[in-house]
């Protein structure tokens, strides 16, 4: 939350999701039960010519097919051509580990090679994603500086 108030300042931009996968979540705790539940998220903000994109996977291995590995294929479409610079702030790690006692998930600061960027954001090796995609339970913060329309 801190690194979102710092680096993803500005007005929230409205998004359009196009397709996402989703499950059905039973109920638990005081949690009601949800149909067909997003698994993914994209949210951004602006501040002047600073865009910051935030992706978001709430997809674990395993879950809701035995077979899947929890990466999911992601490609945003962004409303300007070119950045001066891109940096991401990357937080994955296994979905079971958690930092109580030691630290084993910590954000990772990423620099992409701009020149990489036309408009379309696709979360692969070249944005500092995994091949197949953003990784399970993964949040990424994209931080587009000086954006170029």
């Amino acid at each position: 939350m801190a690194l979102f108030n710092n680096e993803a300042t500005g007005d929230m931009l409205r998004s359009e999701t196009v397709s996402t996968p989703g499950a059905d979540l039973r109920p638990y705790q005081r949690r009601q039960g949800v149909k067909n539940a997003p698994l993914t998220a994209v949210y951004a903000t602006q501040k002047g010519r600073h865009v910051s994109v935030v992706a978001i996977s709430r997809k674990v291995p395993g879950y809701p097919h035995v077979a899947d590995e929890g990466y999911t294929p992601m490609t945003i479409d962004l409303p300007f051509t070119g950045a001066k610079s891109i940096t991401l702030f990357r937080m994955q790690g296994d979905p079971k580990s958690n930092n109580v006692i030691a630290e084993n998930v910590k954000v990772e600061k990423v620099d992409i090679a701009a020149s990489s960027f036309k408009g379309r954001l696709i979360l692969n090796q070249a944005f500092g994603a995994d091949v197949r995609g953003l990784a399970p339970a993964a949040t990424y913060l994209y931080v587009f500086n000086d954006i170029e329309r």
